[in-house]
């Protein structure tokens, strides 16, 4: 199910900037497909859907998960994966 608080608190320039983080797919377009740190296919289109195979979220992995966003916790990766 898919949580609009969660997913959309971010930004589409934070978004962005967090879809460059995961791995690109050889001979797919980057700015639609790629990889997250676990290997998992996931697609821009996508994002917040947890009903889809390939959604996505931002995953913050700051101690306080409540401190502003800041990038370099920010990681993308597929709706079901819940640590990097």
């Amino acid at each position: 199910m898919r949580q609009d608080g969660e997913y959309l608190k971010y930004p589409v320039t934070i978004k962005k900037k967090v879809w460059a983080k995961a791995s690109a797919i050889s001979g797919h377009p980057h700015d639609i497909w790629r990889r997250d740190k676990h290997g998992n296919p996931i697609h821009w289109q996508e994002y917040g859907n947890e009903n889809s195979r390939y959604g996505w979220k931002i995953l913050n992995i700051h101690p306080d998960n409540n401190a502003p966003a800041d990038i370099n916790y920010l990681h993308p990766v597929h709706h079901t994966v819940t640590n990097i």
